[in-house]
C-alpha cells in the first residue's frame, strides 16, 4: 500500500508540472538578450521556442567552461513551473518602460523579443526582485549548473593532484623572473639547483620557509591555491598568480600573470 502511494505521488507530481494545452497554444516564441558589466562586459542570451507539443529553452551564451572544455549550448524542455517563471519575468519587464535609474557603474541592458510583439528594450538598474535574467536562467537550467559545477570540481581535483610534489623551477633565476614563462620540472631532489628555486607542494600543513631557494607550500595553509577563472586554470603561489598552460606527469608549463 505504501509503495502504491509513493508511485501515485510521483505520477501526480509529474503530471502537475506538465504544461497545459491552453498554455502551449497561447505561448509565443521569445528571445532574451542580457548585457551587464562595468569594466568587463558579459553577454547572455536565451531562446524559448515552441516545437510541436513542447516548449524548449536554449542557453546560447555565454559558454561556461570547465578547464579548456565547454558545454556550449544548453537545451531544456520547459515545465509548467518554468513557464510560470517566464511569464513573471515578461510581466515584470513590461512594467519598466525603456529605462530605469542608473544606480551603479555596472549597467544592465535587456532586449526581449516576443513573436508578433514590439521588442522590449530596457537600460539601467531596474528592480527586478526575484525575476531578473540570472534567476530565470538558474531556475530553468538548474540541473545544467549542478553538472557544470561537478565538471569544474573534477578538473580542479585533477590539477590539484598533479601539482603535488617537488619541482625544480625554471624562469626564476637568482630570485628574478626572467620572462613570463615558468616551467615546473618534477624531481626527487630536496635541494635546488644553483640560482633556481625548488618548490615543494604538499597536501598537508607544513612549516613554510624560504631558505637557500627552497620554498615549501601547503594547500591547507593557503600557501598555494588552484582555481578556475573562465576557461583558465590559475595557480596562485608565493604572492604570484600563474596561468596553467599545460599539465603533464613530470612537467607543468605556466605563464606569470602578476
Amino acid at each position: 500500500m505504501k509503495r502504491f502511494v509513493i508511485i501515485l505521488f510521483i505520477i501526480t507530481f509529474c503530471k502537475s508540472d506538465k504544461i497545459h494545452k491552453s498554455d502551449l497554444d497561447t505561448f509565443s516564441d521569445l528571445k532574451i538578450r542580457f548585457i551587464t558589466g562595468d569594466e568587463s562586459i558579459e553577454f547572455y542570451s536565451m531562446h524559448v521556442i515552441k516545437k510541436k507539443n513542447k516548449i524548449k529553452a536554449y542557453k546560447r551564451s555565454p559558454f561556461y567552461y570547465f578547464g579548456s572544455q565547454t558545454d556550449s549550448i544548453w537545451e531544456k524542455n520547459i515545465s509548467s513551473s518554468d513557464l510560470k517563471f517566464i511569464k513573471e519575468f515578461i510581466k515584470t519587464a513590461k512594467t519598466f518602460g525603456d529605462s530605469c535609474l542608473f544606480s551603479s557603474s555596472s549597467i544592465d541592458h535587456y532586449r526581449i523579443e516576443i513573436k508578433n510583439e514590439k521588442p522590449i528594450v530596457i537600460d539601467g538598474n531596474c528592480q527586478w526582485g526575484n525575476y531578473d535574467y540570472n534567476n530565470l536562467s538558474k531556475a530553468i537550467f538548474k540541473n545544467d549548473f549542478v553538472e557544470l559545477e561537478k565538471k569544474r570540481r573534477k578538473v580542479l581535483d585533477s590539477i590539484k593532484k598533479s601539482v603535488l610534489g617537488n619541482w625544480h623551477i625554471t624562469g626564476w633565476e637568482h630570485g628574478v623572473l626572467e620572462n613570463k614563462e615558468v616551467v615546473m620540472l618534477r624531481t626527487d631532489d630536496k635541494k635546488p639547483n644553483e640560482g633556481r628555486f625548488l618548490w615543494i607542494l604538499r597536501e598537508s600543513p607544513n612549516k613554510y620557509f624560504n631558505e637557500h631557494g627552497i620554498k615549501i607550500y601547503s594547500k591547507e595553509k593557503s600557501h598555494y591555491q588552484v582555481t578556475l577563472s573562465g576557461k583558465e586554470v590559475l595557480l596562485k603561489i608565493g604572492g604570484s598568480t600563474y596561468k596553467v598552460l599545460t599539465v603533464e606527469k613530470d612537467i607543468i608549463k605556466l605563464k606569470c600573470l602578476w
